[in-house]
C-alpha cells in the first residue's frame, strides 16, 4: 500500500507565494515564536545534529531526515525542495524525487522530513539546508539565517535483515488518487480540522528505481475535466487543498477517476478508480486525558470511537512519533508482527515502550481503500483512498498536553482608519501575544496585544496602537 501523499510541490511553492503578497500588501510579516525569552537572545542558529548521522552508512531504507537545531526556528519559514537551475529551495536533497517537504516539531527546534517512498538500497544520499542562492532561507525564530551545511549518508542494502514496512519488493514505483483530512484532537471535544491543510486530494505517479521512468501523467474527474500532473524527477503528482469540507467534496465528489500516465517505450497506462460516496468517519481518542498522563513504566491501553461501517477493504492505523521524529510504536507493524483490525477500538501499548517525561506526537488514521493493485502495471503498486487522520499527545510526565501549535497567518488587510488586522490560526482555546517592530535587522519587539484562539482555532487580531509608522513586522507568542 503506498503512503500518503505529501504536500506537492506546485501548493508548496503556492503557498509561499502567498506569504509573500501578504507581506507586500499589507506591510506585514508574521512569524509565530512561543520560545522563552534567553532563546530570543541567542544568536546565529545551528544544526545541533541530523538523523541518519552524517557518514553513515547503512542507514534504513525508510529513514527519514531529521534535524535538530540548538535554538527555535522560524517554523512559518516553508521547507521547499532546491529545484535546479531555479534555486527557489531551502533543502537540496541528491538523488532527488524522495524528500519533498518537511514539518515542523511544536518547539520549532526540529524538522522531520519523511521520504515520499522508500530509499534506494547501497546509495550515498547528499543534503543540504541552505543551499546557496536560496529564496526562502531557513531562519532562528529571531530572524538570524542558518548557514549553509551539508552532509550525506549511505542507505544500507535491501536484502538481509531489515523488515520492510510495505510488503511490497524494494524499488517498485507507484500510483495512487488520495482523498484526505487531517484533524487535531486537544481535549476530550470532538476534534477539529488541522491548523494547516486539513483538507487534500491529491495523485501521485512515483517512477520504479529501475525504469521505465514515467514521463507524464493526468487525473481527470467526473466531470471529464482534467488536470497534468507536475514533474520533479522521477515523481508527477497534482494536489490542491480546498479550504474546508464542503470545497473538498464539492470539487472532488464521488464518482469515476482516470489516472494516466506514461513510462519511456511503453503503451500508455489507463488506470479507473470509482471514488465512494462515503469516508470513513473522523477517529476521535476516548481517553484523551489518561492519554497525557501515562505511567510510562506500564502498559498503557489507548482507546478511540468505532469505525462505523468498516468493512473488509477499510483499515486502522496508529504511528506514535518521538520529538526527533522516529517512530517510537505503531500498528499495524509487519516487523513484530502485530496487527490492528478494523473492528478494534483500542490497542495496548507496551510497559517501557515509551519513556517517561517525554511529549509525543500521535496520529491516528482511518482509511478507505477503494483501489489496490500490483498487477495492474509491472514493478508498481497502485491505490485508492480515503484517508481521515486525527493527530494529538501522548504525554508521559512532562508536564501537560504538549506545546502549543504555532500560529498560522491566513489573512492580513488594513482598514479604513489605517490599523492592520489579521486572521489567525493556532491552538483551540489558547491566548497568544502578539509583538511589533519596525525593523527585522535591529528588532526591537513590542507588545501591542493578544489574541484568543476560538473554539476552532480561529482569532482575528487589530493593532489599535496610536501613532503607527510603516513599515510593520509582527509575531505571535504563545502564553
Amino acid at each position: 500500500m503506498t503512503k500518503a501523499l505529501p504536500t506537492g510541490r506546485i501548493e508548496i511553492i503556492h503557498a509561499a507565494l502567498r506569504r509573500v503578497l501578504h507581506i507586500l500588501c499589507a506591510t506585514l510579516l508574521f512569524g509565530a515564536w512561543w520560545s522563552s525569552p534567553s532563546a530570543r537572545a541567542q544568536g546565529t542558529p545551528q544544526l545541533a545534529s541530523v538523523t541518519p548521522p552524517n557518514g553513515d552508512t547503512n542507514a534504513s531504507l525508510s529513514s527519514s531526515l531529521v534535524f535538530v537545531f540548538n535554538q527555535p526556528m522560524d517554523t512559518n519559514v516553508l521547507v521547499l525542495p532546491s529545484f535546479p537551475p531555479i534555486f527557489i529551495g531551502n533543502l537540496d536533497v541528491t538523488p532527488a524525487n524522495y524528500f519533498l517537504s518537511g514539518t515542523w516539531s511544536a518547539d520549532g527546534r526540529t524538522l522531520t522530513c519523511e521520504p515520499s517512498s522508500p530509499l534506494p538500497a547501497n546509495a550515498e544520499i547528499h543534503w543540504t539546508l541552505n543551499p546557496a542562492n536560496n529564496m526562502f532561507p531557513l531562519t532562528s525564530s529571531n530572524g538570524v539565517p542558518l548557514t549553509t551545511v551539508s552532509g550525506s549518508f549511505r542507505t544500507g542494502s535491501s536484502s538481509g535483515g531489515g523488515c520492510d514496512q510495505t510488503g511490497l519488493p524494494s524499488g517498485w514505483g507507484n500510483y495512487s488518487i488520495n482523498k484526505n483530512t487531517s484533524h487535531e484532537q486537544t481535549s476530550a471535544a470532538d476534534p477539529g480540522p488541522a491548523a494547516q491543510s486539513p483538507f487534500l486530494f491529491g495523485s501521485i505517479v512515483q517512477s520504479p528505481s529501475g525504469g521505465p521512468p514515467v514521463t507524464a501523467g493526468s487525473v481527470t474527474l467526473p466531470d471529464n475535466t482534467g488536470h497534468d500532473l507536475e514533474g520533479l524527477g522521477g515523481t508527477f503528482f497534482f494536489s490542491t487543498n480546498p479550504p474546508t469540507q464542503a470545497a473538498l467534496d464539492s470539487a472532488y465528489p464521488a464518482g469515476s477517476y482516470t489516472l494516466r500516465f506514461t513510462q519511456t517505450g511503453q503503451p500508455e497506462r489507463v488506470i479507473a478508480m470509482t471514488l465512494p460516496a462515503l469516508g470513513p468517519p473522523v477517529p476521535k481518542i476516548a481517553n484523551f486525558s489518561a492519554a497525557q498522563a501515562v505511567d510510562a513504566t506500564q502498559d498503557f491501553t489507548l482507546n478511540w470511537g468505532p469505525f462505523t461501517g468498516g468493512g473488509a477493504n477499510d483499515f486502522i492505523s496508529l504511528v506514535v512519533s518521538d520529538d526527533l521524529g522516529g517512530v517510537a510504536f505503531q500498528a499495524p507493524d509487519l516487523c513484530v508482527p502485530r496487527n490492528l483490525l478494523v473492528t478494534a477500538t483500542s490497542i495496548t501499548i507496551p510497559a517501557s515502550t515509551l519513556k517517561t517525561n517525554q511529549t509525543y506526537l500521535a496520529t491516528l488514521s482511518f482509511g478507505r481503500l477503494f483501489y489496490f493493485s500490483t498487477n495492474a502495471v509491472p514493478q508498481m503498486a497502485g491505490s485508492g483512498s480515503i484517508l481521515r487522520s486525527t493527530r494529538f499527545t501522548i504525554d508521559t510526565g512532562s508536564g501537560g498536553p504538549g506545546l502549543p501549535d504555532p500560529a498560522n497567518l491566513t489573512g492580513t488587510r488594513l482598514l479604513p482608519n489605517g490599523d492592520p488586522e489579521m486572521d489567525l490560526t493556532g491552538t483551540p482555546t489558547r491566548s497568544y501575544s502578539i509583538e511589533r517592530t519596525g525593523s527585522l535587522s535591529t528588532p526591537n519587539w513590542t507588545p501591542v496585544g493578544s489574541v484568543g484562539m476560538d473554539a476552532t482555532g480561529k482569532g482575528i487580531f487589530q493593532d489599535t496602537q496610536p501613532n503607527k509608522t510603516f513599515p510593520l513586522f509582527y509575531r505571535a507568542v504563545a502564553n
